[in-house]
């Protein structure tokens, strides 16, 4: 069993990460500051060291330092709010493998780069074996679900759509007025199969959280599922663009499936409030009275202090609560699902810019846009902008949003806008773009960018190569957690 070393002065997160860790089948021993650490770690040789830094007797990179000088390799990993203090040089000096902000979210990140750092070979190639087979299994399942509803269905409502516009002119107003209903009708059964499937692929397939800019306004209209009339749907959202760093087709498949739901005619409010560090998302449907009655489950008060009872929107288990959960915490954010008689709520909260993850914030859209771009067969470019060194690193989320914010303003909707592990390193991705089209918007950045003391980096062309993308990564990416 690989032993883990966790120095962390706050004995309820000490607690919290410790037992996360057991569970995962580390053996972990805990420490609460440097005086701890250095007298107990070297004599129990840990295969890994995960520290904080703002100890409260000491520094945590120079207790790395005194760990090294007695001979203790083994690899650390930094889980503080000051990881802006780790700079490149110093991290691989001291043997640093990975960087987290606190807190960690979630804490399986943290359990995915420990065992990235100190593999056990053995449990882990079993581990890994079994979860490719559970894996297969889960696919096979959803693809054998999505051929055997979605086919039939879609195939179906076009043939009705054939069918009616052939009989349209010899319809009377009252045959019309049923084919109206009967087209609206499958409509809303498929749209209701696919999002349970979508909500389906991200619970238990292989769908990786995938982060980039967005404008959460554009997330949820874009979701406002095709059966659902406008009328029966109000919005109340800032004028201006409510921007975060965050997984759209998680948030918008949420959207959807609780919009989806409800009787015909049932009232759906969205209300989107921003502030400088989260994003407040509350969806409530009004109107359930007329569906069947709820089944029994436990409560959880709202923030108007009713007792609402938690309940899935389209099936009869209490999956609902769940499933946002699973949705929304790899986010980094959390979610409080109600319900009563009548209404059902769901509120999220999604963090403006949650701690960098390599693998969510870069790799992933990385190789998925190489993909995109193979299909449709064109290409995809990456262009790095780095600030020019007067980078605001008092309050540097503060000023990666403001920049982020801006570049999002010049390019539009059209574009995706990633970020770097560094303060101050952001990237724009571009997909099926032709090379004028690259050198056109590339101008555009460096007018700019000019204006907001940001380098400009010539575009590197990317391929679908699983080697070639590391290769990008890792010269762009150097340090951070690869899960």
């Amino acid at each position: 069993m690989r032993r883990i070393a966790l120095i962390e002065d706050d004995a309820s997160l000490r607690e919290v990460v410790a037992a996360r860790l057991r569970r995962a089948g580390f053996d972990v021993d805990t420490y609460a500051g440097v005086a701890e650490a250095l007298a107990g770690v070297a004599a129990r040789r840990p295969d890994a060291i995960v520290t904080d830094l703002g100890l409260a007797d000491g520094d945590g990179l120079e207790l790395l330092e005194r760990l090294r000088a007695d001979g203790v390799n083994a690899p650390a990993i930094v889980v503080s709010a000051q990881c802006g203090r780790v700079g490149l040089e110093r991290a691989r000096e001291l043997g640093v493998s990975a960087t987290f902000d606190k807190p960690v979210r979630p804490l399986d990140a943290l359990v995915a780069a420990i065992q990235a750092a100190c593999p056990d070979e053995g449990r882990d190639a079993d581990i890994l074996e079994a979860a490719a087979r559970l894996d297969a299994l889960r696919l096979e399942l959803l693809t054998d679900l999505s051929h055997r509803l979605r086919t039939p269905l879609t195939a179906l409502r076009m043939g009705l759509d054939g069918l009616f516009a052939q009989l349209d002119a010899a319809m009377d107003p009252s045959q019309r007025r049923l084919a109206h209903i009967a087209r609206r009708n499958v409509d809303r059964v498929v749209t209701l199969v696919s999002t349970e499937l979508e909500l389906l692929q991200m619970l238990v397939g292989d769908v990786p959280v995938c982060r980039g800019l967005v404008d959460v306004r554009d997330v949820i209209r874009a979701r406002i599922p095709e059966n659902v009339i406008a009328r029966d749907v109000e919005i109340d959202a800032p004028d201006a663009p409510v921007l975060a760093f965050t997984d759209a087709a998680r948030l918008g498949a949420l959207v959807a499936a609780m919009l989806c739901g409800g009787p015909p005619g049932a009232r759906r409010r969205v209300t989107v409030r921003a502030s400088d560090r989260s994003v407040s998302v509350v969806l409530g449907i009004d109107g359930l009275a007329a569906s069947a009655a709820p089944t029994p489950g436990p409560s959880r008060p709202t923030a108007g202090g009713a007792m609402l009872q938690v309940v899935p929107p389209l099936s009869r288990v209490d999956f609902e609560a769940r499933a946002c959960a699973a949705l929304v915490e790899p986010l980094g954010g959390r979610a409080v699902v109600g319900r009563d008689e009548n209404r059902r709520v769901v509120q999220l909260e999604i963090p403006v810019l949650p701690p960098y993850e390599r693998h969510a914030d870069f790799l992933v859209p990385v190789r998925g846009a190489c993909r995109e771009a193979d299909a449709c067969g064109g290409c995809a470019a990456l262009v790095r902008l780095e600030h020019d060194g007067a980078f605001d690193a008092s309050s540097p989320d503060d000023a990666t949003m403001r920049v982020l914010g801006q570049a999002h303003a010049v390019l539009g909707d059209g574009e995706r806008i990633l970020r770097g592990l560094h303060d101050g390193v952001f990237y724009v991705l571009l997909v099926d773009r032709d090379r004028e089209q690259v050198s056109r918007i590339v101008a555009t950045l460096r007018a700019w960018a000019e204006r907001a003391r940001l380098v400009v980096h010539p575009p590197e062309t990317l391929r679908e190569d699983p080697a070639e993308v590391e290769r990008i990564v890792d010269a762009l990416d150097p340090i951070g957690p690869v899960i």
